[in-house]
């Protein structure tokens, strides 16, 4: 997984329109499994929620498949509907978006739910809880290694 967030992380840095747009969206930028409580910006949490891995057998390197999700939420200190827009962006950037990653390739990427929107009753922020699920499969294999 540490692969993929790699390249999760890298698409969002990237010089598509899309990057840009989301970035210009989330200027509080895109952190893993905590932002900084001094964020007061709109800002992603990216969370690897687990991953399943399937192998094949009787090959030199062991062909395999990893089943995960990724889980992004999409924050504001004060206003869901800037929240919902960025998540929006997100959802242009990384659906059916076949990730460039070192060591594997990205068979699937797509969103598991439409934004889930929550309301932190102690801090008063919002957020959309976007999920997308990944399969990557061993890149050596599936080039001849």
């Amino acid at each position: 997984m540490d692969d993929l967030v790699k390249a999760i992380v890298t698409t969002y840095n990237s010089d598509t329109a899309a990057a840009i747009a989301l970035r210009a969206a989330t200027p509080g930028g895109m952190w893993l499994g905590a932002a900084p409580q001094t964020i007061t910006g709109t800002y992603i949490v990216l969370v690897p929620v687990g991953s399943a891995v399937d192998h094949t057998m009787g090959t030199t390197n062991h062909a395999f498949t990893v089943d995960g999700t990724i889980q992004f939420s999409v924050c504001d200190p004060s206003n869901m509907v800037t929240a919902a827009t960025a998540a929006s962006k997100l959802i242009t950037l990384y659906e059916d978006s076949l990730l460039t990653c070192d060591n594997h390739r990205v068979l699937y990427a797509r969103r598991v739910n439409n934004g889930v929107p929550m309301r932190d009753p102690d801090g008063g922020g919002y957020w959309m809880m976007v999920d997308f699920r990944y399969i990557i499969g061993n890149k050596q294999i599936e080039e001849g290694g």
